[in-house]
Formats: C-alpha cells, structure tokens, sequence
C-alpha cells in the first residue's frame, strides 16, 4: 500500500511537472497507474476477506481468494506496459536495432504470455495447494522477468556508454542515466528472484506470493521514477556545462553527430542617452533630446521619453 501511495505522488507530480510530453504517453502513464490502483483494490479485497469477512475462520486460510487470482492478469498488463516504454527506448538509442529490441521484445513477451497461461490454469483453483501443481509455471514467469529486467538495464548501459562523447556535459548526463537504469531495472529483477528463491526454498509456505505482489507496484514505481528524474539529468547537465564554459547541450551527440562548432560571438553595446530638458512655459510641458537632437513622433510612441540612459 504503501508502495501504491509513492505512486501516486510520482504520477501528481508527472502529470503537474510535464504538461509537454505527448498525449500518448500521458495516457499510457494514466493506464498504468489505473491498473495498479484496480491491483491494489484487489489485494485489499482479499486481505479484508481473511482477516475481518472470516476472522477466527482457520480452514478459510487455506482457500485462495479469487481477488488474488485476478491480480494476476494484472500484473501481467502492468508490466508489460512498463517494459514497452524501455523497450522503446532501446529500440530509439540503438538506431532501430531489430536483433537487441527482438530479443528483449520476446523476453517481454514471454512473461507476459506465461502469466497469462497461469492465469487461465489457476483461475478455477479453490486452494492454495492447487497451486502448486502449476508451480514449474511460476518459475517461469519469475525467471523470465529477471531475465527481461537484466538484459533491458543491461542493453541500455551498453548504448549509453557507447554514446559517450568526451565532453564533460554530455558525459555527465550519460553517467547519471546508467546509474539510474541499473538502480531501477535491479530493483525489480531482485524481486523476481526473491519469488523464484523463496518459491524453490520453501515450496509449502506462501512466501514467495510476498514479492510477486510487489512486482506490479516497483514496475510502476520504476516507470514514474525514470521519467519523473529527466529534469534532475537535465539540471545536472545545465551545472557541468556551466563548468565548462557551455550555454547548451544537444542531445544529437547522442546520436553520432558532430559537434557544433564554435564561432566566435562578440556582444555589441549599444547605448542610447536620453536628456529631459524642463521649458519654462506655462503648460509645463518637456522637451526631450536624445543624442542633441529633437526626438520625433515616433521616439515618443516608442516609449523614449522621459527615461534615463541605459545600454542594450
């Protein structure tokens, strides 16, 4: 539940922070979370059942909650939705790469389609014990998201080291990404082999369900974080450029381009001196030179009159 709170307030600040990004992304953002938020109500659902619906009812601990078993398919959406933003990013820093995006694409796939398969064997299961018939299942999905998870982060450490250019912005930048991407794709793949290990150790308890709900809640999580830290990369790119005497930073050099050359701008002063002359007439009216001559119509409806001097 907790983990659902930090989401939201990642997704209130996505949604307040980024007005600009594109529709498509705000709606797929909003999908996420809106079936993580419908996965949490479920969780919720089945612990009320078991601890309040049928308090003191011990055999009722060993019948598995149709709420549980419909998170599941759940899961599966939320995660592959995650995925599909990172592998969209593999596919945009590796130039369109069909061999890495397709074998990350059919890890990706394969989870999803394996937990649909468990889904629809467990789906009439009335015990926890009946799980364990389908349990080779389970250790498949789990293995195949650690799996996705580590070959993602690892592809996208690869094309962003491989982006490096030698200038200490952009470098940093790259630095603070990779940092990021392992964080974030470590995160969720250790979670899955916390399901995978605690399933293999100790098959007769329910340990391993522990992590398997917490996946969907760190994908989300993962995703509103890495979009959520582009202005923090961004603003860490602004301080090293500062440093290095740079005004900008394209993100082009990524992509293999050349770097800009520099020409040489020079700031040209150009000061305009205003004098107010006081006429000693009886409408009190004033007379303004710039530079020693009478300004006209114009300088006046430009908004010359009357102010000091000042340089542009």
């Amino acid at each position: 539940m907790c983990l659902w709170g930090a989401g939201t307030v990642q997704m209130y600040y996505y949604f307040t922070k980024y007005t600009k990004d594109e529709t498509w992304l705000k709606i797929h953002v909003f999908v996420v979370y809106a079936l993580d938020t419908a996965h949490q109500a479920l969780v919720i659902k089945a612990n009320y059942t078991y601890l309040v619906t049928e308090y003191g009812n011990s055999a009722y601990l060993v019948h598995v909650e149709s709420a549980l078993l419909n998170s599941i398919i759940l899961t599966a959406f939320i995660c592959t939705g995650v995925q599909i933003i990172f592998l969209m990013r593999i596919w945009r820093l590796s130039k369109r790469n069909i061999y890495m995006t397709g074998i990350v694409a059919l890890l990706v796939s394969g989870q999803f389609l394996s937990t649909v398969v468990y889904y629809g064997k467990a789906y009439h299961f009335q015990t926890f014990a009946d799980l364990e018939t389908i349990f080779t299942i389970t250790r498949i999905i789990n293995v195949l998201t650690a799996a996705s998870d580590i070959v993602v982060a690892a592809a996208l450490v690869y094309l962003l080291h491989s982006s490096r250019t030698g200038f200490k912005a952009s470098d940093t930048m790259i630095s603070r990404l990779i940092a990021f991407t392992v964080n974030t794709g470590l995160i969720t793949a250790i979670c899955a082999i916390a399901s995978l290990v605690t399933g293999i150790v100790y098959p007769t308890t329910l340990i391993y369900i522990l992590f398997y709900l917490s996946l969907s809640r760190l994908y989300m999580n993962s995703l509103f974080a890495t979009l959520n830290s582009r202005e923090n990369i961004r603003s860490g790119v602004a301080d090293a450029s500062s440093e290095v005497g740079m005004n900008s930073f394209s993100l082009s050099r990524l992509r293999g381009a050349p770097p800009p050359r520099s020409n040489d701008h020079r700031m040209v002063n150009i000061k305009v001196n205003t004098e107010t002359i006081q006429d000693s007439d009886s409408y009190g009216k004033e007379r303004i030179s710039i530079d020693g001559r009478t300004p006209s119509e114009n300088d006046l409806e430009e908004g010359l009159s009357g102010k000091t001097s000042h340089a542009i």
